[in-house]
Formats: C-alpha cells, structure tokens, sequence
C-alpha cells in the first residue's frame, strides 16, 4: 500500500486491522505500508467456501498466489487466475481435488463483476 503523506503532516499514523502503526515518512513524500493478510479460510466477497487456506513450508497461501494476480479485468479472467492457482496446488499435494471444485464454485458464485 502506498501512501502520500500531505506536506503539513505532523507525525504519521495509519490504523490496518484495528492497529495503529506510526510510520517514519517526510512530510511531502509517499511511505510504502506492507502487510501479510491473515485468511484462514478461503473467501471471496464474503462468500465462504468452506475450505481451509492452505499453507505452504514458506508461509505463504493459495489466496496469496491468487490476489497477487489482481486486479482482475473481468469476473472470467479472475475464476481462471483461481482454477489455474487450485489445479497447481492439487497437482503439488496441497490441496485435495473436493476441496478445488469448492474453491472453484464459490469463485464462480461470488458476486464479482
């Protein structure tokens, strides 16, 4: 995330997930804030697949492998960048074959445009 701190900025705070975090930034300048998301399940626009985020030996998620993809341009283009990340994980042993076809429908019938 990128920020702009305004040239009459003072010290600098900014609140992610109920946290507030001071940043060390130039009034006048930009800071880049990064972050890990914690999504124990998978879920898009509020609709809850029912399936676990998997994790990988390296911390990261299949939503991590998803979202890095975005934006989407259209609501197609954002199911194949999810069946594409789910196929991979069930083809390394990650993800069990149910599991996908869950993930997959629930991308499906999110209301994405």
């Amino acid at each position: 995330m990128v920020l702009w701190v305004p040239a009459w900025a003072g010290e600098f705070t900014v609140t992610v997930n109920g946290e507030k975090q001071r940043l060390n930034a130039l009034p006048g300048t930009y800071v880049t804030l990064y972050f890990r998301r914690v999504e124990p399940k998978i879920m898009f626009a509020g609709v809850d697949s029912g399936v676990a985020n998997p994790v990988r030996a390296d911390g990261s998620t299949l939503l991590d492998e998803v979202w890095v993809a975005a934006p989407f341009s259209a609501k197609n283009v954002f199911v194949d960048r999810v069946n594409a990340v789910a196929r991979r994980w069930v083809g390394e042993g990650l993800m069990s074959v149910a599991d996908h076809d869950g993930v997959i429908r629930t991308a499906r019938n999110a209301p994405i445009r």
